[in-house]
């Protein structure tokens, strides 16, 4: 599938990483909120791809396979969309299970926490 995506329609994503094994229920959980909370959107359908784990200290996938949830959130026509709520109920239900921030992506998490 290709996406196009004009000039002025610049895209943030935030990407966190989680233990494989506790992917399926961070997923339901962030649909069950959704699910809850009417007017709120995925403006993009929740990017979900696998890796191996790693040694790089760095890595997100450090010394454990994981799965990475990544949220996307467009400003059509350079206009700011409502995400707040969104994105903080995302990164809460990450971190609930164990979700580590990619420390190069956009995101809330204070610089300690990464």
């Amino acid at each position: 599938m290709n996406v196009n995506v004009a000039d002025d329609d610049v895209v943030v994503v935030v990407v966190v990483v989680v233990c494989r094994h506790r992917a399926g229920e961070a997923l339901r959980q962030l649909q069950v909120w959704l699910g809850r909370h009417e007017g709120e959107t995925a403006h993009f359908p929740v990017e979900v791809r696998f890796a191996r784990g790693d040694d790089i200290l760095l890595s997100p996938c450090y010394r454990q396979d994981s799965c990475y949830i990544n949220i996307i959130a467009y400003r059509p026509y350079g206009r700011e969309p409502q995400r707040e709520r969104y994105w903080a109920a995302y990164e809460a239900i990450m971190r609930e299970n164990g979700g580590r921030p990619h420390w190069a992506k956009v995101g809330q998490e204070p610089v300690p926490t990464l």
